[in-house]
């Protein structure tokens, strides 16, 4: 059976017998050489603890802020992939590189589709009027904000 099929099934029955799952619940689960969740997780307390850091230091780039022309505050270094490398850089320079700008956008976009995609999940998988009509009014909201970007930027 394919890797993805086994964690799949491990995850639902961890899901089952916890009535939800945390990351904890999978860590703790994984432990154990037999899982089949074992080998996806590095045990290597080194290793484990320079990505941890690494985390860290993520999060740390990201709670920066500047102050856009507006007043409201945004991050002052952002995420972009070049040439298959993720890393950050000042949003103010950023934006004078037009092929980084696109790229940024072009991540944007993705990121917009992703969302409205995850509504319209929740959506078809909704049981109640209540439910599905909050989620409707939610996705017309994420989907008229996708076109107005794309208005914007010429970007799909």
């Amino acid at each position: 059976m394919p890797r993805h099929f086994l964690v799949e099934e491990e995850l639902t029955d961890l899901n089952k017998e916890h009535g939800h799952l945390t990351p904890d619940l999978v860590l703790e689960s994984a432990v154990s050489a037999s899982s089949p969740l074992h080998s996806l997780f590095e045990w290597d307390n080194t290793k484990a603890g320079h990505s941890f850091r690494l985390w860290q230091a993520r999060k740390l780039i990201r709670s920066v802020k500047i102050e856009r022309p507006d007043g409201d505050l945004m991050p002052k270094f952002i995420s972009i992939r070049v040439e298959g490398e993720r890393h950050y850089e000042e949003a103010k320079v950023l934006v004078q590189d037009f092929d980084k700008w696109t790229i940024v956008l072009e991540e944007t976009a993705s990121a917009l589709s992703d969302l409205e995609h995850r509504i319209e999940s929740l959506i078809q998988l909704g049981d109640s009027e209540n439910r599905v009509e909050v989620a409707q009014t939610l996705q017309t909201g994420v989907r008229s904000l996708r076109e107005k970007f794309e208005e914007a930027t010429g970007v799909a």
